[in-house]
């Protein structure tokens, strides 16, 4: 239901098991809400709520609970009574500090506390021992906390604009992480114990300080995603070329000049764009690349070969290298004169 209304039907169905009210005008959860005994999935999200009654934590087998982009002042202690809550989305909301009771919501595993200018974490988060899923982004944790690196199942950390500068060696102990979104801080380094994370595949770190691509970033052979783009980083190691397993590299808008003959050690790449550089040449190792489908070098000043090669694929790619390789081998054409004929003249 979403067509701006600010009240529901006592009569409600108590029988419904999932019920959207999203993108309305309510200012609290309606009373007839905490009677649905058999209500799993609720959603509130984009509302003007201000408090969340203490009735909703009565509510015996919901186990996903969205009340994003609303108006509540103080964390609803009374959710830590909800014994199947599984999803809980409450971020973009006005309070800025988490109780902690939060650490009672032990079968968590989908947790959303984005936008909410939080600086620290509760100690009871570490409680949170199932959680698979943070969303702890545009907060202002520049301290990256402790409790979350005690979140040994935790597989995918959001954790974008919180003007992070320091990312610990204890990253390691995520053993279990395979998304990590570290988008929009001022890191200018990464731990040499990223690379330990041998689930991790999916690793955005645009748009912050980096100069240089991290060892431990070439070093993680996982990967399968890596952005990079906004970084100004003005040159790509070698090592780059053990990204074996990467699918897709994303380096738009940096400084560099030339990319690693290495690449060709990306035996997986389906996807390169490095828009917004400096690149004149594509190495021609680039051509060993089987599986590559997507190059996007726009509004670099290329040359070897031209934009109008690129942009048809790496089939008139390959073509071009071809065609140059057996030209370098043919040499130019040698000249020959008839030292016959100028004899029998003479």
């Amino acid at each position: 239901l979403s067509f701006r209304t600010t009240s529901i039907s006592s009569g409600i169905n108590a029988e419904y098991g999932v019920l959207g009210l999203e993108k309305n005008l309510f200012k609290f959860v309606p009373v007839c809400i905490p009677k649905l005994d058999n209500l799993r999935m609720l959603s509130f999200n984009f509302n003007e709520i201000t408090e969340v009654s203490e009735d909703v934590g009565q509510l015996k087998k919901l186990d996903r609970l969205w009340l994003e982009g609303n108006q509540i002042e103080y964390f609803p202690e009374t959710l830590a009574l909800a014994p199947e809550l599984d999803d809980l989305k409450i971020g973009g909301n006005v309070f800025s500090g988490l109780p902690d009771c939060i650490g009672q919501l032990y079968g968590m595993r989908d947790l959303s506390i984005s936008k909410l200018k939080l600086h620290r974490l509760p100690d009871t988060f570490e409680w949170l021992y199932n959680l698979q899923s943070l969303d702890v982004s545009e907060n202002n944790l520049s301290v990256f906390p402790r409790e979350i690196l005690q979140l040994k199942a935790l597989r995918e950390l959001q954790y974008m604009g919180n003007g992070l500068k320091y990312l610990p060696e204890e990253i390691m102990s995520l053993e279990n992480l395979i998304v990590l979104n570290l988008k929009e801080n001022q890191l200018r380094e990464m731990p040499e114990s990223l690379s330990e994370l041998r689930n991790l595949s999916i690793l955005d770190l645009s748009s912050n300080q980096f100069r240089e691509v991290p060892i431990s970033v070439c070093d993680s052979i996982s990967l399968k995603y890596l952005d990079l783009s906004n970084c100004h980083i003005f040159h790509l190691p070698v090592e780059m070329g053990r990204l074996r397993n990467i699918r897709s590299l994303i380096l738009d808008n940096n400084t560099f000049d030339k990319l690693p003959e290495t690449i060709y050690g990306m035996v997986e790449l389906t996807e390169l764009r490095f828009a917004k550089n400096g690149v004149t040449a594509l190495p021609a190792e680039i051509v060993r690349l089987g599986k590559i489908t997507v190059i996007d070098a726009s509004q670099n000043p290329m040359d070897d070969p031209n934009h109008g090669i690129i942009s048809g694929g790496i089939g008139p790619i390959r073509e071009y290298f071809q065609r140059k390789l057996f030209s370098s081998r043919s040499g130019p054409p040698a000249f020959h004169v008839d030292v016959r004929g100028i004899r029998a003249a003479i």
